[in-house]
């Protein structure tokens, strides 16, 4: 994955505006990307890791790990 050149808040005020944007319906959406990506993960054992730190902080590190 190439190295985006937008900041972290940047991101996050991107994907803010998204979410808040009436005319996308979250929930549908989130409920499509599930079904089309859960079966990839069924033969497999995951943890869920649930953190509490600032959204830029989170942004940060998963652009740290797709590098």
């Amino acid at each position: 994955m190439e190295d985006c050149e937008a900041k972290v808040p940047s991101i996050e005020r991107r994907l803010e505006r998204f979410l808040s944007n009436k005319r996308i319906e979250t929930e549908n959406m989130w409920k499509s990307f599930l079904a089309v990506i859960m079966p990839h993960f069924q033969k497999s054992r995951y943890w869920l890791s649930l953190i509490d730190l600032p959204v830029e902080d989170v942004l940060e590190n998963i652009k740290s790990a797709l590098k």
